[in-house]
């Protein structure tokens, strides 16, 4: 699976910088596998039967900034600048995510995601 198939959107979360310091993208894991995207609909929070949206911040932003408030010491290392590029470590865990989630744990590198 690549990465642009989960709908990724460049994000900020301190809403004073512009843009791609980190990606939201939809969770790959079997527990979302036949939920709907809720890109389009806006919001953070899914509904009933939609998937989780997963929030990686960069330590190294696109920006070349300091990573985000909340990302300091806390931020996956990226290599790309692409969604066809992106290479992200360490992996990412997403097995605890909000809702109760089963989650997802997995790598996305060169902009392939595989699960763990």
């Amino acid at each position: 699976m690549r990465l642009v198939d989960l709908n990724p959107r460049w994000g900020n979360r301190d809403h004073v910088r512009t843009d791609r310091v980190g990606v939201w993208f939809d969770c790959p894991g079997a527990c979302c596998a036949e939920k709907a995207s809720m890109v389009g609909r806006g919001g953070y929070v899914p509904t009933e039967g939609e998937k989780e949206r997963i929030w990686v911040p960069f330590a190294n932003p696109l920006d070349g900034l300091p990573p985000v408030s909340g990302a300091s010491g806390f931020g996956w290392q990226r290599n790309g600048e692409t969604f066809d590029t992106i290479t992200l470590t360490p992996s990412v865990d997403f097995k605890h995510g909000p809702r109760g989630s089963k989650g997802w744990h997995g790598f996305i590198t060169n902009g392939e995601v595989s699960t763990c």
